[in-house]
C-alpha cells in the first residue's frame, strides 16, 4: 500500500527512527496494514469541531465526581440522629445538629484535605451539568442524532428547531 508503510524514508525530518524499528515496523505494515486502521481510528479519535469538547469535559468531570465521591462517602456519616456539636468550627460549639451536617463539618475542618475535596466535588458537579447541558443542546441544534426513527420524526425535531430559533430571534428583537 503506497503512503501507509512505517519505513524510515518516509519519517519526517528531524524524527529519526532505529532501522530494526523502522524494518520490523515496515514489515508488519506491509504484512499486516495497520497503518491505515490506525489513521483512520486517530481521526475518530480527534474531533475537527471544537464543540466535540463538552462531552469531553462532562466525561472527565464526571470521572473527578466518581473519585472524590468515594474519598468525601469514606468520611461521611449518613444519619439524622440529633447529635450535640463540639468540633473544631468554634461558632457552632453546643448547638444541636444532625450527625450528617457534623460529620460535613468534620470532613471540611478535621479531615486532612477534606475541604480542598468537598470543593473540587463541588465545582465538578457545577462543570458537569453544565457540559451536558450545553453537550445536549449542541446535538439538538444541529442536529446531529441519528435519524433511525424515521422521517416524520426528523421532520418534527426540524420544525421544532426552525420554531424555536424564530421564537429567540423575536425576543431578541422585540421592543
Amino acid at each position: 500500500m503506497p503512503g501507509l508503510s512505517l519505513r524510515s524514508a518516509e519519517v519526517p525530518r528531524g524524527a529519526e527512527v532505529p532501522h530494526a524499528v523502522a524494518g520490523f515496523g515496515g514489515w508488519l505494515d506491509d504484512r499486516f496494514g495497520g497503518a491505515k486502521g490506525v489513521r483512520t481510528l486517530m481521526r475518530k479519535v480527534f474531533p475537527d469541531h471544537w464543540t466535540f469538547m463538552f462531552g469531553e469535559i462532562a466525561l472527565w468531570s464526571f470521572v473527578i465526581l466518581l473519585l472524590t465521591g468515594t474519598y468525601l462517602a469514606l468520611f461521611f456519616q449518613p444519619s439524622q440522629a440529633q447529635v450535640i456539636y463540639h468540633g473544631s468550627y468554634t461558632k457552632l460549639d453546643g448547638i444541636a445538629m444532625s450527625q450528617a451536617y457534623q460529620s460535613t463539618l468534620n470532613i471540611s475542618f478535621d479531615v486532612r484535605g477534606g475541604l480542598l475535596m468537598r470543593q473540587i466535588h463541588h465545582w465538578a458537579a457545577d462543570l458537569f451539568m453544565i457540559a451536558i447541558c450545553a453537550h445536549m443542546l449542541r446535538h439538538f441544534f444541529l442536529g446531529s442524532y441519528p435519524q433511525a426513527a424515521g422521517r416524520q420524526l426528523a421532520d418534527r425535531h426540524r420544525d421544532l428547531r426552525r420554531r424555536a430559533g424564530r421564537g429567540a430571534v423575536r425576543l431578541l428583537t422585540a421592543r
